[in-house]
């Protein structure tokens, strides 16, 4: 992914002979980055990864920081460019460690839908899928460590009984980006589901299953 130049960014550097089709502008990634972070932060259930827009503006932020060191130090610009560089990282480092906190709450879960879907359409990024993994065995062995402490009757734990789920029937505030028909809600009344279309720029409060796959296109942004 090529990062074009952006007024915001103006220490970040991008190749002018690159093709302007291939190149996306710092600040569309930036918006990109604090959407899914958001989203992260509201959504009940680990979303699909976006660390190419997360490892490009870190490459961006590492640029950033040598070109400052070019400038003279009385230039004004270096507080500011500090200051935008040290709000960037907050948002990044946040987003990741509301990932890890989802990753550690529903690790089976997570693991388990995952091993299932392809490579394109992970959830999980290598690292995470690397990390993941490494805490289910540290949590196994945690476990038959004190399972071995009972009688053997006692020592079976299934793995049903280790699963963790996200709460896909909480409630959530989001808005609609374009207008999203087909959104089915759950009358329990009278156990039927109604249909709804949301309006572009409408806000609403519904279930959160019944907009899942809008927020994970992009088609609505959580609040």
């Amino acid at each position: 992914m090529n990062l074009a130049g952006n007024s915001l960014f103006d220490l970040m550097e991008s190749d002018p002979a690159e093709n302007d089709d291939e190149n996306i502008s710092v600040q569309k990634v930036l918006e990109t980055i604090k959407t899914a972070w958001r989203n992260e932060k509201l959504s009940p259930e680990l979303l699909p990864n976006k660390m190419e827009y997360v490892d490009c503006m870190l490459e961006q932020i590492k640029q950033m920081e040598e070109n400052i060191e070019k400038l003279r130090k009385d230039d004004i610009r270096i507080e500011i460019h500090r200051m935008e560089i040290e709000r960037i990282r907050y948002v990044i480092t946040s987003y990741l460690r509301i990932r890890v906190e989802k990753i550690e709450k529903f690790a089976f879960d997570i693991v388990q839908q995952d091993t299932e879907r392809s490579t394109e359409n992970a959830y999980l990024s290598p690292d995470e899928m690397k990390y993941a993994r490494a805490y289910l065995s540290s949590v196994d062995n945690h476990c038959n460590k004190y399972l071995n402490l009972l009688p053997p009757n006692l020592r079976t734990l299934e793995d049903k009984n280790k699963v963790i789920r996200p709460d896909l029937n909480s409630y959530v505030f989001l808005r609609a980006g374009k207008d999203v028909p087909n959104v089915y809600i759950k009358d329990m009344s009278e156990n039927k589901e109604d249909e709804f279309v949301l309006d572009e720029g409408s806000q609403h409060i519904l279930p959160y299953e019944s907009i899942a796959e809008s927020v994970k296109n992009g088609d609505v942004e959580l609040l």
